[in-house]
């Protein structure tokens, strides 16, 4: 029986919540420990969770759960069609230059576009509309990712050819049921797949990523001679929080009203929004 066509699943126009997973060409261990050549891939996990970060700080799409597996990935996103919409064409056009840079620093990083390479991409109102929909795209996040892997990993190997097993498979989240049973399936797979014994161990999942940050942000808070948030109703009011690892992934919280259809109504902070108040 033929798959359905992604544009079935994914309405790239309107907000969703949508579970992907993507598994490695042949189903083999290049994303961990090799039983059989003993090679050790481990590394790549860290390459997949930078590179995300890393995308969802550009795209109009929330990161909201992750788990990185030995073999394949899991990842929980939603596509912000509305927030894109709110950008100005100038910050269109700074978002594609960070994916797409023209130019860059010594240190390998985009350069900062100029005043004349800003207006070569604003000028073009077809192309701006063409971005702006690029940029809140759920396939194009994706296609950025596992291009990205896949080439690095083959250069890494000194090999040519696939990495990754096929287009990632994908299903949509349609009420808070099934949001809430991929939100717990993901975040708890390395410890069904025995890679960790308890969430705090699962190193390449949110769920670690989140306990981690918020364990550094209370030490943090410890050493700065802060009232603790549960130090109850007469104490201090809490500091601005700070900044921590897990800055990038957007929450998803008894507030947080995410339909699958029509303008989203989310309290919750997204990634676009962080990163507006780091710079």
């Amino acid at each position: 029986m033929p798959k359905r066509r992604r544009s079935e699943v994914i309405r790239e126009e309107e907000v969703g919540l949508y579970h992907l997973w993507v598994r490695c060409v042949r189903r083999a261990w290049l994303c961990g420990l090799d039983p059989l050549t003993g090679n050790d891939y481990e590394h790549r996990k860290e390459w997949i969770e930078s590179r995300l970060a890393e995308l969802a700080r550009i795209f109009a799409i929330d990161a909201c759960v992750y788990a990185v597996l030995s073999n394949h990935y899991h990842l929980l996103l939603r596509n912000r069609p509305d927030l894109a919409a709110q950008w100005s064409d100038e910050e269109v056009a700074r978002r594609w230059w960070q994916l797409c840079p023209q130019r860059f620093d010594e240190d390998g990083s985009p350069a900062e576009p100029s005043e004349f390479e800003l207006r070569c991409v604003t000028s073009d109102a077809e192309r701006i509309a063409k971005l702006r929909r690029r940029l809140s795209s759920i396939s194009c996040l994706m296609q950025y990712l596992n291009q990205w892997l896949a080439k690095r990993a083959n250069r890494e190997d000194d090999v040519t050819g696939h990495f990754i097993e096929g287009r990632f498979e994908c299903r949509s989240l349609l009420d808070e049921g099934a949001i809430l049973a991929a939100s717990v399936y993901i975040d708890l797979n390395e410890i069904r797949a025995q890679l960790a014994g308890t969430p705090e161990e699962s190193r390449h999942s949110s769920i670690g990523c989140r306990i981690l940050a918020q364990v550094a942000r209370e030490g943090l808070a410890l050493e700065q001679g802060l009232p603790s948030p549960e130090s109850g109703p007469d104490s201090e009011p809490e500091p601005e929080k700070t900044h921590g690892a897990d800055d990038w992934l957007c929450p998803i919280n008894e507030q947080d009203c995410a339909p699958l259809h029509g303008p989203a109504q989310v309290e919750s902070v997204t990634t676009s929004q962080a990163l507006c108040r780091m710079t």
